[in-house]
């Protein structure tokens, strides 16, 4: 753990591992995960948006009887936990990353700097579902040394910065680090 110029925690890994995650990852960053985060769930809100207003219209209509509220209702929530699933679950446990945390160039590895296993994302998924609720959950990752949050500690995974296909995020990276650095 080290301090930067601005006086922010910048935690480095330092195990050794025989895996291209490798030694001296720096710790992911909370606003990148919170920006990551925000990109995972837009997928959610649109879609709670469109079965919101076919929901609304539905009512206004008042031509649909109860098993149209019913079908819509389900076919919400399978879709919603299907993409919940599949990305937090599916992905995080191929190769690490949600859509969101691929975006904004971190992953996910376990504590002892592996790759997460899909049980490892499951309970990570349901530990999150489990512990977000108190928002300090979340917020513990602002004091934490390895930067984790409570599901990372129960899952025994931390997040690390990865290559970003976009540009711009790096770009960022690169400029705050000069900042920290002058």
């Amino acid at each position: 753990m080290s301090q930067t110029g601005g006086g922010e925690k910048t935690a480095v890994l330092s195990m050794n591992n025989d895996s291209n995650i490798g030694n001296g990852k720096i710790i992911g960053e909370w606003p990148f995960r919170v920006l990551a985060f925000g990109i995972d769930f837009l997928p959610v809100i649109l879609m709670r948006c469109i079965f919101g207003l076919i929901f609304f219209c539905g009512v206004t209509q008042q031509s649909h009887g109860i098993l149209f509220f019913l079908l819509i209702t389900v076919t919400y929530a399978v879709i919603d936990w299907a993409y919940l699933l599949a990305n937090f679950v599916y992905l995080v446990g191929k190769n690490g990353q949600s859509l969101g945390m691929r975006v904004m160039g971190l992953r996910i590895v376990g504590t002892d700097v592996t790759n997460v296993s899909y049980w490892q994302a499951l309970g990570r998924f349901f530990a999150f579902i489990l512990t977000a609720w108190t928002i300090i959950g979340i917020l513990w990752a602002l004091w934490d040394e390895r930067c984790q949050t409570w599901h990372d500690k129960l899952a025994k995974t931390i997040v690390i910065q990865a290559p970003s296909p976009i540009p711009l995020v790096g770009e960022f990276r690169k400029f705050k680090d000069s900042k920290d650095v002058g």
